[in-house]
């Protein structure tokens, strides 16, 4: 398997999408969220991950491009 390294603002996108939704999780589970607020946070968490998960497939695909020229 070929590990890559990856750029540091998809990195950023991982990481604040998968805190966003894990500290919605957790202050959910001890305090009490609103509905719309903890459905926001979790939707901007899942969006910034699909978001960091478009840009890493555009990413591979111009490695790819540019190992095979």
């Amino acid at each position: 398997m070929n590990i890559i390294s990856l750029p540091k603002k998809i990195s950023y996108f991982l990481l604040a999408g998968l805190l966003i939704i894990s500290l919605t999780l957790f202050l959910s589970r001890f305090a009490t969220l609103p509905d719309f607020a903890r459905g926001a946070l979790i939707g901007v968490g899942i969006g910034m991950e699909i978001i960091a998960l478009n840009r890493l497939a555009s990413y591979r695909k111009t490695m790819r491009a540019t190992e095979n020229q």
